[in-house]
């Protein structure tokens, strides 16, 4: 009946999904980054970030709220304010 059960991760195997995931996530800012330059002929400034977590469940409880609450909140928001910048027939940038 254990067999039944998923097994848990090994460190190396946590390690390279969060490396998988932190690449995803750089490649994402980027684009972002970008997009939002063209749009706005602004940048974002960099953020430094201090997150209140003392071991590894903390942090990955953590997470969580970013994946669900915050990715949520940044879709919508980008796409309200981005929407001035796109053309009646969804075609693009017209200023």
């Amino acid at each position: 009946m254990d067999d039944d059960l998923p097994k848990s991760p090994s460190r190396d195997e946590i390690l390279t999904i969060l490396t998988i995931h932190q690449n995803q996530e750089e490649l994402h800012e980027l684009n972002a980054a970008i997009a939002f330059t063209a749009f706005t002929n602004l940048t974002i400034e960099p953020c430094e970030y201090v997150f209140p977590v003392q071991n590894f469940n903390e942090a990955i409880a953590l997470a969580g709220k970013f994946v669900s609450d915050l990715q949520t909140y940044t879709v919508a928001n980008m796409g309200r304010r981005l929407t001035p910048f796109i053309d009646r027939c969804g075609n693009g940038y017209s200023p």
